[in-house]
């Protein structure tokens, strides 16, 4: 018996696993949580932006997920001097760790947008800044929704997201946010 998201079905069924042997099993997330953070938003949104240092007026973007090459933060940290010159007070913040931080960190000092770029780390309570957040950046490059997407859309926050072309995308679906070509800052 499998165990798996959707979005690995068609590659498990290809390979001639019984289509009776796969259990599916969709993201789930711990709605209580979810709704009292919610209920919390404006002192969250505060709360954050204080912590971090980072004007009560700036429009922040959220991404979450181990910094590994296929989550393609690289990508969303190449962007970010375009958005900043139609956008002056973007802020971007990076929830999690791994091997590529240095790397990641290094390019942020390199292209100078040290006040306009954070990375967290990790934080086993990411609710807060899905609530300081003002908009998701999905840079998956492999995957459609993970967990961390769907945090984004249970707290309502409009995505941008790669166009992956996998089975469990809901942005064409639900129409919380646009797909771009996959892996192009």
């Amino acid at each position: 018996l499998f165990a798996l998201d959707a979005g690995y079905r068609n590659e498990l069924l290809n390979i001639g696993v019984p289509g009776n042997k796969l259990l599916l099993i969709d993201g789930t997330l711990d709605l209580d949580a979810i709704s009292a953070v919610r209920a919390e938003r404006d002192r969250h949104r505060r709360e954050v932006r204080q912590k971090l240092n980072i004007p009560q007026d700036a429009i922040i973007l959220l991404s979450v997920g181990r910094l590994d090459p296929s989550k393609g933060h690289s990508y969303a940290l190449e962007a970010l001097p375009k958005i900043l010159a139609q956008f002056p007070n973007v802020h971007w913040l990076v929830l999690g760790e791994g091997e590529q931080r240095r790397e990641l960190q290094k390019r942020i000092e390199e292209i100078g947008i040290t006040q306009h770029a954070q990375l967290i780390g990790f934080d086993p309570q990411p609710l807060p800044y899905y609530a300081a957040a003002d908009v998701y950046l999905r840079t998956t490059t492999m995957e459609g929704e993970n967990i961390s997407s769907r945090q984004a859309i249970a707290m309502g926050l409009p995505t941008a997201g790669f166009d992956t072309a996998c089975e469990t995308d809901l942005i064409t679906k639900l129409g919380h946010g646009i797909l771009v070509p996959n892996a192009d800052a």
